[in-house]
């Protein structure tokens, strides 16, 4: 059992007005869970910003909308901005935000600071001068499949609007210092306590589970063409005997590259099993035997910060990676490997001990890195900035 222990619940620390943050966020999952996180004395107001469709989406829960996949639980207030489309009509749309960032002030008041977490939001920045901004980027958008110039142009704006940024990753937060003289930050992701709570539960094996032959090598988490289906090919090639089991939904956005994903997947060792709800989830991570991560070692992936590698070491499993820079920050608890054959030889170790991660250090590590903990590492790099 992993005790932690947080300020969730502790009563303001000051006679001060609660610190008001309006957060402006595409990404469904990870910045939700960084405010969401925030203590009391801190009024957290997110705006979705969706188009039409995902909008219905969003306000109906819809797994696809991505909140199937939020990381973190609350109560703070919470709604849907829906725009035309941020990057097809981002003239449009920054009109429409801005009409609900002037209609968030009369209804709440005027925030302290606004965060922003997608380069397309650089309109919004420019239009909410007199608070103090804050750019959160989740992910390395210049490696997306959108328009790269444009992006590229657009996160500069961003950098040099916002009084601070907060990039994913150490790659990341390089980047941006290379183009701004404004402070960065590193801001990595990290893991709920109540995946951490739940697993140390000892959950039931999930029904889907049942069926499917030991030893079980799972992963988690958004599949896509980021994945080395090469390196995962190869691996469950040579390991006829282990189980590959993924849980997600398919988001890649090229059709040929969806079909080639849905054809490996049918292979007879592989399993995939579609999105689940988050809470379901420390049941399947609690009954896997290894846990895997299986990304390409491209310069994208090296700027990214997994979210499944934190619900891993939650889950306490062994975990088996491509070589990713960001595993630095896991103090040796994910082994990495450079190749197939290496990965076989470290699955076949790993499946041999059947031990779990190390509980000490394991119980260390998670105290440093729970969205609680990003909280207070978010307020205490921007305290001298915000202005009151």
């Amino acid at each position: 059992m992993v005790e932690l222990r947080t300020g969730r619940g502790a009563p303001p620390t000051s006679d001060r007005p609660p610190l008001r943050l309006f957060v402006f966020h595409e990404n469904a999952e990870s910045i939700p869970s960084r405010f969401l996180a925030m203590p009391p004395e801190v009024d957290v107001h997110l705006f979705r910003v969706c188009n039409p469709v995902w909008s219905v989406r969003a306000m109906r829960r819809d797994r696809r909308s991505g909140f199937a996949w939020g990381r973190h639980g609350g109560d703070r207030r919470s709604s849907v901005a829906t725009v035309p489309g941020l990057r097809r009509f981002r003239r449009l749309s920054d009109v429409a935000l801005r009409r609900t960032y002037l209609r968030a002030v009369r209804a709440a008041g005027r925030p302290d600071a606004v965060v922003y977490d997608s380069p397309y939001l650089a309109g919004l920045a420019e239009a909410t001068a007199g608070p103090s901004r804050f750019y959160v980027a989740p992910d390395p958008f210049a490696f997306y499949n959108w328009d790269i110039a444009t992006t590229e142009r657009l996160e500069r704006v961003m950098l040099e609007q916002c009084d601070a940024s907060f990039a994913v990753s150490a790659e990341l937060a390089c980047d941006f210092r290379r183009q701004t003289v404004r402070p960065v930050h590193h801001l990595p992701n990290a893991v709920p306590h109540s995946l951490i709570e739940t697993v140390d539960a000892g959950p039931p094996r999930p029904a889907d589970l049942a069926g499917i032959p030991g030893p079980i090598v799972g992963c988690v988490g958004k599949i896509n063409s980021t994945y080395d289906w090469t390196f995962i090919g190869r691996l469950a090639e040579a390991s006829p005997d282990v189980s590959f089991v993924f849980i997600g939904p398919i988001m890649e956005p090229v059709a040929e590259r969806r079909q080639q994903i849905r054809r490996l997947l049918a292979r007879p060792n592989l399993y995939w099993l579609g999105p689940r709800p988050y809470e379901d989830l420390p049941a399947y991570l609690a009954h896997f035997d290894v846990a895997l991560n299986p990304l390409l070692v491209d310069p994208h992936n090296h700027r990214r910060s997994p979210l499944r590698l934190y619900e891993y070491v939650a889950a306490g499993r062994p975990i088996l990676s491509t070589r990713l820079h960001s595993l630095a920050e896991f103090d040796g608890l994910v082994e990495a490997v450079d190749d197939p054959a290496e990965a076989e030889a470290a699955l076949r170790r790993m499946l041999s001990r059947g031990e779990p991660l190390d509980a000490e250090q394991r119980r260390e590590w998670l105290m440093s890195n729970t969205w609680e903990a990003r909280a207070q590492q978010f307020l205490a790099a921007v305290a001298e900035t915000v202005r009151r």
